[in-house]
């Protein structure tokens, strides 16, 4: 089960690529207004990216996850 967190950092790692990419966009163009919310956009990307960092590098180290299917199988076990 320790793969949900190294999930979490291919999510992250794919939004820091999107984020350099609107950050290469804003460069490109020319309208302000674009520009501002081109780059808005962008840093909220790398704030997502670092929560889903640190909350995966969380549920790898403390080995709590919150998987229904974990719970499914034990329920079943019990039956």
């Amino acid at each position: 089960m320790k793969y949900l967190g190294l999930c979490g950092l291919a999510k992250a790692m794919l939004l820091f690529v999107l984020s350099f990419f609107v950050f290469f966009a804003v460069d490109k163009t020319k309208s302000e207004a674009l520009k501002k919310f081109g780059r808005i956009l962008a840093v909220s990307l790398c704030i997502i990216a670092v929560t889903l960092i640190a909350l995966s590098l969380c549920t790898q180290f403390s080995g709590r996850f919150n998987c229904p299917l974990k719970y499914k199988q034990q329920n079943q076990c019990l039956r």
